[in-house]
């Protein structure tokens, strides 16, 4: 990693800003439904990204930094990303053109574009400062247009700023700009562990009065998003931080409190106008899930090496000879949704045994990375680890209920912030971490900035 004292500490270079604008869009491109000059495929997002490559790319040269070397999540993701786009190629015969295309998009989105985020982050030249600033751009900006919005439409129209097509998927639920609510309730409990790490980080009162605002905000739209799953990862994540500062124990403690009580109490008092408990008694779900994972079990049984191959629909375009049910939940149970709904079933599906056994140590190389860092003596460093960690438990958990690997935002986030990490220690000397002045008597801190 570049030493912080051959970068200037206060600046944010061109590259790291339109990276923070890229990842920062993501959400909203997609509302865009334009192609820049006319051209088919050249989309905001797909310009962002580019633009965001190419600045880095020739800061690099211009600078001569050499990429670092590749450690244990650079070669899984290279095998993994290698075995998703061979697995994806084997495909095309079988395959239309509008298909191929959507296959491509999802490729992109959602393969190319984390592991992309991963590497550019990974060698940035970090400073404190900057990582400070590139979290207060995702968080604040990010996190409260998307608890605004979301919470505009569950007080005033569960469809507000929504084309009519995404409003039929789950019309009284909210979902920011996202296609369906899952994702933004996955979203904002993804940015809620960060604004705690931007907490720790923030000496000022009134930045912490903001911030203190911006989680009740992401919480109410966890809430209106009404994802059950969310609701269940969330508070083991937030346990994951708490660690041993008594500010942040309360902190945490209070904001599972508000989600509890909000979901299993207040509907009992009779103030339910979101039908909050009509949602978490819901079991039609549960059966569909039921049917999905036993269809999945046949089709895997039928092809345990190299699966049906890569797709962002291959489980709905290949399930039907394999419809099986379990107990009273009937086959047909599997016939709507589109994707098991379960992210090691999914990988199973689309890339056998071999492919869930990369995918897995993807996943362990980034923990492994995640929980080295958090025993960093630098405690800024260590504070960023226990925020991201929170963060790959939150999808770790939603992905057994969901497809994580179809949600290009969460991913990107999640993988700019570990690469982040990656390039630890961000200070040559350990750094103790204010505590927001929130108990105590509410004492002021002046530390460091």
């Amino acid at each position: 990693m570049v030493s912080a004292r051959e970068v200037k500490p206060g600046m944010l270079p061109l590259p790291l800003v339109l990276v923070l604008i890229w990842i920062g869009g993501l959400p909203l491109f997609r509302l865009l439904p334009i192609h820049l000059g006319g051209v088919p495929g050249l989309t905001p997002e797909r310009v962002a990204f580019a633009a965001a490559l190419l600045a880095w790319a020739v800061e690099a040269l211009r600078s001569r930094r050499r990429l670092l070397a590749p450690g244990a999540i650079e070669l899984a993701l290279g095998i993994y990303l290698a075995a998703f786009a061979a697995s994806w190629l084997a495909t095309w015969p079988a395959k239309d053109a509008a298909t191929l295309k959507q296959d491509a998009d999802f490729l992109l989105a959602c393969a190319i574009m984390p592991a992309a985020a991963f590497v550019v982050a990974r060698n940035m030249p970090w400073t404190p400062t900057r990582i400070t600033a590139a979290l207060w751009v995702l968080v604040a900006g990010v996190g409260t247009l998307l608890a605004a919005w979301g919470l505009t439409q569950s007080l005033y129209d569960w469809g507000f700023l929504l084309p009519p097509a995404l409003k039929e998927m789950h019309p009284d639920r909210a979902q920011g700009p996202f296609d369906n609510a899952v994702p933004y309730g996955v979203t904002l409990s993804l940015l809620l562990p960060l604004a705690l790490v931007l907490l720790a980080r923030t000496p000022r009162r009134a930045a912490r009065l903001a911030l203190a605002v911006l989680l009740l905000g992401l919480l109410q739209g966890i809430v209106a998003s009404k994802t059950r799953s969310v609701w269940l990862a969330l508070p083991v994540a937030l346990a994951l931080t708490a660690g041993s500062a008594s500010w942040r124990r309360i902190v945490v403690g209070a904001l599972v409190a508000l989600l509890a009580a909000q979901v299993l109490l207040v509907p009992q008092l009779g103030f339910d106008r979101w039908g909050l408990w009509e949602r978490l008694t819901q079991t039609r779900q549960l059966d569909d899930r039921v049917a999905l994972a036993a269809t999945s079990a046949t089709m895997i049984r039928a092809r345990p090496l190299w699966g049906f191959g890569v797709g962002v629909l291959t489980f709905h375009r290949e399930k039907a000879p394999y419809y099986s049910g379990w107990g009273r939940v009937p086959a047909e149970d599997a016939v709507y949704p589109n994707n098991p709904h379960n992210d090691v079933l999914n990988v199973l599906v689309m890339l056998g045994i071999p492919g869930l056994v990369v995918w897995l140590a993807v996943v362990v190389a980034a923990w492994r990375l995640l929980a080295t860092r958090r025993r960093s003596a630098d405690a800024r460093t260590a504070e960023l680890a226990a925020g991201v960690q929170a963060m790959g438990l939150v999808l770790l958990i939603n992905g057994q209920f969901h497809s994580v690997l179809h949600m290009s935002f969460a991913l990107v986030l999640l993988w700019f912030c570990i690469g982040m990490l990656a390039a630890a220690p961000l200070s040559a000397a350990p750094q103790a971490v204010p505590a927001p002045a929130l108990v105590a008597g509410g004492a002021a801190v002046r530390g460091t900035r």
